[in-house]
């Protein structure tokens, strides 16, 4: 079995080691220094679609694994089953519920999906005009992918019109009171399995949930005031409603904001979340590629049930390069990852290095690392994974990280999975 997982960051690399006992060879696309001691990396850009495909049909992929969105925008899975080759992930108009924020919100509103108050513009002027009456703060929203930075917090009028005047596309929302939450379910077009509990991943750069939108500066999971039970109504509720009217096939993520059972969908996401998925990959014990099979053949309903870790909780901090997000600064040297014990309780992912001329690991990007730490305990996760990252430098200095990641969650009671 040859798999490939199109996928640069430490979300390849976690899915590609949760496969690494499953297939006899694994590809990464284009990969990263991280996962080259189990993996090939092919050097490929995701969005470079032929380039995919020849590499597929040329080195005899069984399956391949589709991890970000772009190429899924660029029907990636359109262009692969059309050359017979197996693919896991959502067609371009299936993946049009991410890459178009504009289509996502009406269709909420047809199917009575909650998703809070909002409004869709192709002209500034007018969402300024609307923004006049409205309470603040409201959410400017980029229409089209924006690698998780599209949104942006205005507390007022003069924050909004600085925030709409580069767009065309524009989505406007209105304040959610409450926490954020992941949600994620493997659908194959006519059913859904549910992961069966939410992360939450924290988005903004500094502490307390204060500065710009980053791509993630963290995950935490499960969350613990959340029952399997509980996650599988939130599915009824924010995944049939996809899978039924769009076929859609692929892992869907679900960005939920509110206060529990009053719960609103900020947005969905056509492939598995980033920190998300180095979460929940720690916590599935049943192998995932008779899952992945399984949704590209329609055939979930005759899955054997999946058994995931109870009574085991994961932390993911991700470690950033000096002027993240803004203007993150590459080619320091990674210094302090040789020194740490890796294997089943820790992980570290790399989501932006390289190999300078010497051979070196250098930082290649804004978040740089993921220090994923597994333990019996919410608590005792964070705190392993903060020990990890303590040891680490980029250029002789601290990474850039947010020491309050899951700090909210620990003293809740554990679900029982």
């Amino acid at each position: 079995m040859r798999a490939m997982i199109i996928d640069g960051g430490g979300r390849g690399q976690a899915l590609a080691a949760k496969l690494e006992k499953e297939c006899d060879e694994i590809y990464v696309s284009p990969g990263n220094p991280g996962n080259e001691h189990f993996a090939y990396s092919t050097g490929i850009p995701t969005t470079d679609i032929g380039a995919q495909l020849e590499f597929a049909e040329n080195n005899r992929i069984d399956v391949t694994i589709v991890g970000n969105d772009d190429p899924l925008a660029l029907g990636i899975v359109d262009v692969f089953q059309a050359k017979k080759q197996a693919i896991f992930g959502p067609t371009r108009q299936q993946a049009r519920i991410e890459w178009d924020k504009g289509f996502a919100k009406r269709f909420s509103s047809k199917y009575g999906i909650p998703a809070g108050p909002y409004a869709y513009f192709e002209d500034s002027s007018r969402a300024i005009k609307y923004a006049i009456n409205r309470q603040w703060p409201l959410f400017v929203k980029d229409n089209d992918l924006a690698q998780g930075k599209g949104v942006k917090r205005c507390e007022n009028l003069a924050e909004f019109e600085e925030a709409v005047s580069s767009l065309g596309r524009i989505v406007v929302e209105d304040y959610i009171p409450g926490p954020e939450a992941s949600h994620h379910a493997f659908c194959d077009g006519s059913s859904y399995l549910t992961v069966p509990f939410l992360v939450r991943d924290h988005k903004q750069a500094g502490e307390h949930d204060i500065g710009p939108m980053a791509g993630g500066m963290g995950a935490v999971g499960p969350l613990p005031e959340y029952l399997p039970v509980e996650v599988q109504k939130l599915s009824e509720k924010f995944v049939e409603p996809i899978v039924k009217n769009l076929g859609f096939r692929g892992v869907l993520f679900s960005g939920l904001k509110g206060y529990k059972n009053v719960e609103n969908n900020l947005e969905w996401n056509a492939r598995p979340g980033d920190p998300e998925t180095q979460v929940f990959m720690q916590l599935i014990k049943s192998e995932l590629l008779p899952i992945i099979w399984a949704c590209i053949d329609g055939k979930l309903d005759s899955l054997p049930p999946v058994a995931w870790h109870s009574g085991r909780s994961v932390a993911c901090l991700a470690l950033c390069a000096e002027g993240y997000p803004t203007n993150p600064r590459k080619g320091a040297v990674i210094e302090g990852i040789e020194e740490l014990h890796v294997g089943e309780q820790l992980q570290i992912l790399h989501a932006g290095t390289r190999k300078d001329m010497s051979g070196r690991l250098v930082v290649n990007g804004g978040r740089v690392l993921n220090i994923v730490a597994h333990a019996e305990s919410l608590e005792l996760a964070i705190d392993e994974a903060y020990k990890a990252a303590d040891s680490i430098a980029f250029g002789g200095k601290q990474p850039v990280l947010r020491r309050d990641i899951g700090r909210t969650s620990v003293n809740q009671k554990q679900p029982v999975i």
